[in-house]
């Protein structure tokens, strides 16, 4: 599953760019987690240049792996499974960006379905039953 992640108001506290913001509590952790679970994540931000290079460097040094390293600026929307983003509808929100207790727990579970899924079959259980019964 590839993961397009903003940076500011998602990962760190909005409100102090160019400089990178306080780590908001529970990112990291989440996106540690969804990482372990195979997601491959790509920062997708405004951020260019010397700023770009501070949010991977950020991101790195937390255990985070980039994927697909990008930036909004002259580049055309990425293609993603998934947009992670505080301006995204119905993103829950703190005053000072994304609420990872409230979405990161939904974000997890999300992630771990679709990997069981594309691990086993897209199949519903009873269909592959009745596959395998017609091999035999």
């Amino acid at each position: 599953m590839r993961i397009a992640l903003d940076f500011d108001g998602t990962v760190v506290e909005n409100g102090s760019y160019p400089k990178v913001g306080k780590e908001l509590p529970g990112a990291i952790d989440t996106l540690l987690r969804i990482q372990e679970l195979g997601a491959q994540i790509f920062l997708w931000t405004c951020r260019g240049g010397k700023e770009h290079a501070e949010a991977e460097e950020f991101l790195q040094k937390r255990g985070i792996l980039l994927h697909f390293p990008r930036f909004l600026q002259g580049a055309a929307k990425p293609v993603a499974d998934l947009y992670i983003d505080d301006r995204a509808l119905g993103a829950p929100l703190t005053p000072k960006g994304m609420n990872w207790a409230v979405f990161g727990p939904k974000l997890i579970a999300s992630i771990a379905e679709v990997q069981e899924t594309r691990a086993g079959s897209a199949l519903p259980a009873r269909t592959r039953e009745a596959d395998s019964r017609r091999s035999r």
